[in-house]
């Protein structure tokens, strides 16, 4: 009898721990794209997901358009991609820590100073930002690039309200309304990752335009996004979001 009432108080600690512990367990630092075929030029600005209810009053204020939607066939075996779509999204800032030109982002690092607790703090909760977007309550890892230095910036954080407050050692970059050129892939975490340098040309098949300037494209983002990426199916694979910013 003590045995099954400790199973079932270990099942409940488990169930409370909710997507973003998970997603904490689930990334490996290192793993986003190579950045070294990208380039352009752009400023970074800087400073010193349950109720039914709550479900459906978030459906109703979340903010989304699939303006172009076209769905690939799951793979049997190995990793591919299933899903490009362009979502668009209100302005917002993106609150996170900046690891510097030509730095990946450091998940590690961004989990030890609890970069996302403290933004969800500044947001006033992690449910405001589900209010943005389908997505925004996501976890990203950012290369924007920095105009003085030449070089893409690393970051970990979120996507925020346009007017929350910035945590002390945090930074941020203000978005206008744009849209999202996403691409899902789908298989095993050690998998998906080697497909990233496929999301721009499905991206371009698919009829977006990746946000450029002279130089290259402006910047793209990981989201790891609670289930898809934080749960596995009965296959153990998840899906990950590679977004880029499109016209």
């Amino acid at each position: 009898m003590k045995k099954l009432i400790g199973l079932f108080i270990i099942l409940l600690l488990f169930l409370a721990t909710g997507c973003n512990n998970t997603s904490q367990n689930n990334h490996s630092d290192g793993q986003l794209s190579d950045t070294s075929e990208i380039s352009g030029t752009s400023k970074v600005l800087e400073t010193s997901e349950t109720s039914a209810t709550s479900e459906t009053s978030k459906t109703e204020e979340t903010q989304m358009k699939y303006e172009i939607e076209i769905d690939y066939s799951t793979p049997k075996n190995g990793a591919g991609i299933i899903k490009v779509y362009k979502q668009k999204v209100p302005a917002m800032r993106f609150i996170g820590k900046n690891y510097g030109s030509g730095q990946h982002p450091n998940w590690g690092d961004a989990w030890s100073f609890d970069v996302f607790g403290k933004i969800e703090k500044a947001m006033g909760g992690e449910d405001k930002s589900h209010v943005l977007y389908e997505d925004a309550g996501a976890y990203c890892g950012l290369y924007y690039r920095n105009a003085e230095t030449g070089g893409y910036d690393g970051w970990v954080g979120m996507f925020t309200p346009p007017d929350t407050e910035v945590p002390e050692g945090l930074s941020y970059i203000d978005f206008p309304e744009q849209s999202f050129g996403i691409c899902w892939i789908y298989g095993k975490q050690s998998e998906v990752y080697n497909l990233v340098s496929q999301c721009p040309s499905k991206i371009k098949s698919a009829g977006m335009e990746i946000q450029s300037d002279g130089n290259g494209y402006i910047g793209f983002f990981e989201r790891d996004q609670c289930p898809r990426f934080t749960t596995p199916d009965e296959k153990g694979n998840i899906i990950i979001d590679y977004c880029y910013f499109v016209k």
